[in-house]
């Protein structure tokens, strides 16, 4: 029931049915790895989800399964983002927890990107510049290529915060990537917003340099997918296409699904800069 929701990230009736049956079973290990998995309890609020993640956390710590602890704590930790406050110091807290707790942590490039990202929102371009760069050296098989284009097109954002030239060879080399390694995926949603993250720059820079990717890289189809296939970030990324007025990007696609609410810190800075940092939830 739990691979369902891992592989689909959905969690439909299977979380529901998991969650009874550890309940019935009994077994606190057992209801620690489905409460990993609160937020996929259809209309679970944002205080119940952190009350059984922070459950969950306290039961694999007593059983010394500190890497499965540690995704609970950075579940935690980036539904910040979706409220006003967001700190920096718990994300960084995080990051040596899983360097010196856990050696060889499978989501360290997971890790160093959210710490990357509550530093770009928070107003410190150069911090998460030099995390987003350290997250890349655990993103580089082929395997972490969602990983890893989060990573550059994040830093992307990073360096565009802060004024810093980008050659225009970067961004075809990051849309290539995202054309061709993510298509195997079959990932419509994410990678639409790591193409929009990278459209939104380039645009920034050169509005002409801008449109003409957007028509090389039949960014249009590839947004009428994301919003056909998922149910749960429409709201982001009509926000930011949204903003993009000079494009009419909304002009060539239909949204027949409901868009899902953006709040706290994340709508404020799609709304402030037309930048949506892409952060990771663990369920590793």
């Amino acid at each position: 029931m739990l691979n369902q929701i891992f592989c689909h990230d959905n969690g439909g009736t299977s979380i529901l049915d998991a969650l009874d049956y550890a309940r019935d079973v009994g077994n606190s290990l057992l209801l620690a790895q489905v409460y990993r998995y609160a937020h996929f309890i259809p209309n679970i609020k944002h205080d119940e989800e952190i009350d059984l993640l922070k459950q969950a956390k306290n039961i694999l710590e007593k059983n010394q399964m500190m890497d499965q602890a540690i995704y609970c704590q950075n579940n935690i930790l980036v539904r910040q983002f979706e409220t006003d406050n967001v700190s920096i110091r718990a994300f960084r807290e995080l990051k040596q927890q899983a360097t010196y707790d856990v050696p060889g942590l499978v989501g360290m490039s997971h890790i160093y990107n959210n710490v990357g990202v509550a530093q770009l929102m928070c107003g410190f371009p150069e911090d998460a510049i030099t995390s987003f760069d350290a997250g890349l050296d655990y993103a580089r098989s082929e395997e972490r290529v969602v990983q890893r284009l989060a990573l550059l097109t994040n830093r992307l954002i990073a360096y565009s915060y802060n004024y810093i030239k980008i050659p225009e060879e970067d961004f075809y080399r990051i849309l290539n990537l995202i054309r061709d390694g993510m298509t195997r995926l079959n990932l419509p949603f994410l990678s639409a917003r790591y193409v929009m993250n990278t459209i939104v720059v380039a645009y920034r820079q050169s509005p002409d340099f801008g449109k003409f990717l957007l028509e090389r890289y039949r960014v249009y189809n590839l947004v009428q997918q994301a919003f056909d296939s998922n149910k749960f970030g429409t709201g982001q990324l009509f926000l930011q296409i949204s903003r993009m007025k000079e494009c009419d990007i909304l002009k060539k696609v239909t949204i027949s699904s409901t868009l899902t609410s953006v709040t706290g810190m994340q709508k404020r800075f799609i709304e402030d800069t037309g930048f949506n940092p892409v952060f990771f939830s663990t369920w590793i």
